[in-house]
């Protein structure tokens, strides 16, 4: 089986600080990335070893900028920093998880970086029989408390939901995670998983066991040598080290985002209090995430996704919120549907609205801004939604002129 990427590919020509080292990386990876779609990996920056499924032979991934399938890798291996050659492995993934079809706009965003060894768990006949999607489940082993300078992260891979779209589930290690938020993981070993969440909460569920982790904690599961048996590590969630999360590759992500801070004694002791209590971590505390941004099994109410009209799905729970899933890119974007890629599945039949148009495209307006962004002041033109809903409010007028006419 071919190894892609060598030594040779992408070997700089001198040698560079750690502080260096990061920030070339990163700006490689935030450049030459920022075309991935979904379900495809990106190379970030060097050094990555790409092993290829045994039926591929199309298969280029030895340059930075490279871009292949997610479903065309079997195994992908990132080289820990080494300030002498310049090396620092970076990739980037945008996966579907369990997002629906009629999303293709929307991905998980997956950052791993430095000591990493990532191997797909998800076979084409787990994909044809909708057991899951493409790498919605795989193997992870990082390095540990690895970080060389303040520059620079651990090794570990930082993971992003949509915004709006309810939890997200995927598989790492055997152990299922549900994941509303922004999170980072770390695995030892290949059964062992540790996550710290800086926004939101995240879910770590094995063998009927149920693991809550809420920004500004981190927790863990691993197996015992001795039998099949996870055991939480440590024994209860515990505040993030600062230090662990201060150089985490944030720019990277596809959205901005408020870091929780630690968990101060106070907070902590009542995250103790509930978890002993059975109750849920979300709601009526400031420092806790909202219930839907919690896993059902943890006590949530994480939003149910829309069918194609925009209604609850036969036989879901009503009780629960819909998701917004128009959050993602910010202000009333409800007025337009993203365009599928060649890759997606087309629209569904009762869909009326436009085509959103990419942004600073539009001669005649301007996409709305991000939640929290302040609009261009130069720029005199209105929104784009703003003309879509007065021309679609002239459409109205004139479809009620002609009917009275009718009548007449």
């Amino acid at each position: 089986m071919p190894i892609i990427g060598s030594y040779a590919d992408n070997h700089p020509q001198s040698s560079q600080s750690c502080p260096e080292v990061v920030q070339t990386a990163l700006q490689a990876a935030d450049a030459l990335c920022e075309a991935t779609g979904r379900n495809q990996v990106c190379y970030g920056n060097i050094q990555l070893e790409a092993v290829p499924q045994t039926d591929v032979t199309d298969f280029q991934f030895s340059q930075i900028g490279d871009i292949e399938d997610v479903t065309d890798l079997a195994s992908l291996r990132l080289s820990p920093m080494d300030t002498t050659t310049g090396e620092w492995g970076v990739a980037l993934m945008r996966l579907q998880a369990n997002l629906p079809d009629t999303l293709p706009g929307q991905n998980v965003t997956f950052i791993l970086f430095g000591d990493v060894e990532l191997t797909n768990a998800v076979t084409q006949d787990d994909i044809l029989s909708g057991n899951y999607s493409p790498m919605q489940a795989f193997y992870l082993r990082t390095g540990i408390g690895d970080a060389q300078c303040e520059e620079a992260p651990q090794s570990g891979m930082l993971v992003q939901t949509p915004e709006g779209v309810g939890q997200i589930s995927f598989v790492i290690n055997e152990i299922e995670v549900q994941l509303g938020s922004t999170a980072f993981f770390q695995a030892g070993t290949l059964d062992s998983l540790q996550v710290a969440t800086l926004e939101g909460a995240a879910t770590l569920k094995v063998a009927d066991n149920v693991y809550p982790v809420v920004a500004g904690t981190r927790y863990g599961v691993e197996l015992l040598a001795d039998s099949r048996r996870f055991v939480p590590v440590p024994d209860l969630p515990t505040a993030y080290e600062p230090e662990l999360i201060q150089s985490l590759p944030l720019g990277l992500l596809d959205r901005p985002f408020e870091v929780q801070p630690p968990l101060d004694k106070n907070q902590l002791e009542e995250v103790l209090d509930r978890l002993e209590s059975g109750k849920p971590l979300c709601g009526d505390a400031d420092f806790l995430p909202s219930c839907d941004h919690l896993s059902e099994d943890a006590g949530g109410t994480p939003c149910i996704m829309p069918d194609e009209s925009g209604n609850y799905p036969p036989g879901s729970d009503t009780t629960r919120p819909l998701c917004d899933i128009n959050l993602r890119t910010g202000g009333d974007y409800n007025w337009c549907v993203v365009e599928p890629g060649p890759d997606d599945s087309p629209l569904g039949e009762h869909e009326t609205r436009p085509i959103c148009p990419p942004p600073g495209e539009h001669p005649d307006c301007i996409m709305p801004p991000q939640p929290g962004v302040e609009p261009p002041l130069d720029d005199g033109r209105p929104f784009c939604n703003e003309i879509y809903h007065e021309d679609d409010q002239r459409d109205d007028e004139h479809r009620d002129d002609s009917s009275s006419g009718d009548d007449d």
